[in-house]
């Protein structure tokens, strides 16, 4: 703990505080005095000290928490997030220390709408949500995800018993979280284990409008990119889905099958192809007539 600073105790007990900022601190063991953070609105903790008692113990006591940033902290094995009032939670589980988060739990945040993971945490971790009944945002979704469940779905590991079966399967698409308007997914389209994911989280997602899909690993082609061509239309294509940026994109099979079938499918997609400016790109293409390819 010594090059970690210790969090003085009137700042715990001050009710006039409403937003704080942590860096390389740590919190007194618990039980904490109370009370606690009592107005506290805006938390955010950048390579402290923390444990999975100390989170519980703190949504406990903040009663009008509306965010939750943790990036790069220590001591966090399994989070589990029980907040009446939170809105927004920031995970960042890459470490300088080596320690990275591997269960995420939302069990019960009926006003959450932005869930933001860093990339390593949706790879790394298993996460699990349940009683979000406003998401609205979630990513960065990894499709080499370990285990992500939802409500009555979930995408898990299979028991692989021949190199030609899939490593991941869909175990049940009984629940539509018909709240989520933005999803963020990071993807290699060589990986075919990965690739069908994509749609089956997108049927999950039936009222999407923003999708942003980060592509990753593309220094292996595969040649096979008749995935796409039988795919069928879903929800949030027919009716809902109005941007798509796609970054990393450099125009491969691959890719490209995939930013056709998007084109092709999604009836209410504005699209600017060649638009330079991130901010409002609909699809990022490095070349205007690689469609035509």
């Amino acid at each position: 703990m010594d090059r970690f600073y210790p969090v003085p105790l009137p700042i715990l007990t001050c009710r006039s505080l409403q937003q704080l900022k942590l860096s390389h601190c740590h919190l007194p063991d618990p039980p904490l005095p109370l009370p606690t953070f009592a107005n506290l609105r805006d938390l955010t903790s950048y390579f402290c000290v923390l444990t999975d008692d100390i989170i519980s113990i703190l949504l406990s006591c903040c009663l009008f928490l509306r965010s939750l940033v943790i990036t790069g902290c220590m001591g966090l094995l399994a989070i589990h997030i029980r907040s009446p009032s939170l809105q927004s939670f920031t995970l960042n589980s890459s470490s300088v220390y080596g320690n990275e988060v591997d269960d995420l739990i939302i069990e019960d945040a009926p006003n959450l709408q932005r869930l933001m993971l860093h990339r390593s945490v949706a790879h790394d971790s298993q996460i699990t949500i349940l009683n979000t009944p406003k998401l609205e945002l979630l990513g960065i979704v990894n499709t080499a995800i370990k285990t992500l469940k939802m409500c009555g779905t979930y995408f898990e590991p299979n028991n692989v018993t021949t190199p030609y079966e899939s490593t991941r399967m869909v175990g049940n698409l009984r629940t539509a979280m018909n709240s989520l308007r933005n999803l963020a997914l990071s993807v290699d389209f060589n990986d075919y284990d990965q690739v069908k994911i994509v749609p089956d989280l997108l049927r999950c997602f039936p009222c999407l409008e923003i999708l942003d899909v980060q592509v990753v690993g593309t220094c292996c082609h595969r040649e096979d990119s008749a995935f796409w061509e039988q795919q069928g239309s879903l929800d949030c294509l027919d009716h809902h889905l109005k941007r798509i940026t796609i970054k990393g994109f450099e125009g491969h099979r691959t890719d490209l099958a995939f930013a056709k079938f998007i084109i092709a499918k999604a009836r209410t997609l504005k699209l600017e192809k060649g638009h330079r400016d991130e901010t409002f790109v609909m699809v990022e293409f490095p070349c205007i007539n690689c469609l035509q390819c």
